[in-house]
């Protein structure tokens, strides 16, 4: 291809580690090239799809219900630490956040019949110490905003099929702790986002 008949064209290339060029295009002169960089992506970006559900909802922190079921969901993280780590690719810190969900009213029915579709599903039978009344546990990527964060968290919705929290209540978990680093307080509005994967 020869430089007079490019002459005053410019070709938008976006070059990346694995960007391949033809023969023809690496021999125009330089000066007919205009290099954009890539965006940086978050390291997790790439597994979110779309936004399938946006929540608004309270903490729930400081009632002895809520007390109870965090720390039954402790030993459960805790006595099966292998299997979530391999599920969930990370090790969870052992507690939730438990989050009063107003609307939908069929929150809890919908997500327990798979509404929508979880990124992640456990087999009752792969867990141990768990009731007898709880199904298999399914988990929803998600971000999880409010005031008191600078950014959004990334986190999972977790539930076990039938579980007994109470009604409109989802439980959240995350790599990390969130209560005391946050500073979080009963009654603090958050919204979540539920993500397609």
């Amino acid at each position: 291809m020869s430089s007079n008949r490019e002459q005053g064209k410019q070709y938008n290339i976006a070059i990346s580690q694995s960007t391949w060029f033809p023969a023809a295009l690496l021999m125009l002169p330089i000066r007919h090239l205009r290099i954009a960089p890539l965006a940086v992506k978050n390291k997790e970006s790439h597994l979110r799809k779309g936004l399938d559900l946006k929540l608004n909802g309270t903490l729930r922190l400081s009632d002895e219900t809520g007390k109870r079921t965090a720390g039954a969901f402790s030993r459960l993280i805790n006595d099966n630490a292998a299997v979530f780590e391999h599920y969930f690719r990370a090790k969870l810190f052992a507690g939730s956040l438990n989050i009063d969900v107003p609307y939908p009213p069929t929150l809890q029915q919908d997500l327990d019949a798979g509404r929508p579709a979880p990124c992640i599903f456990i087999r009752k039978r792969e867990l141990i110490n768990m009731p007898d009344y709880i199904g298999d546990g399914q988990a929803w990527a998600c971000d999880l905003k409010g005031s008191k964060f600078p950014y959004p968290i990334r986190c999972w919705i977790f539930r076990r099929k039938g579980s007994r929290v109470p009604v409109g209540v989802i439980e959240i978990v995350s790599r990390e702790p969130l209560r005391e680093p946050y500073k979080l307080k009963h009654g603090d509005a958050v919204t979540v986002e539920v993500f397609s994967q």
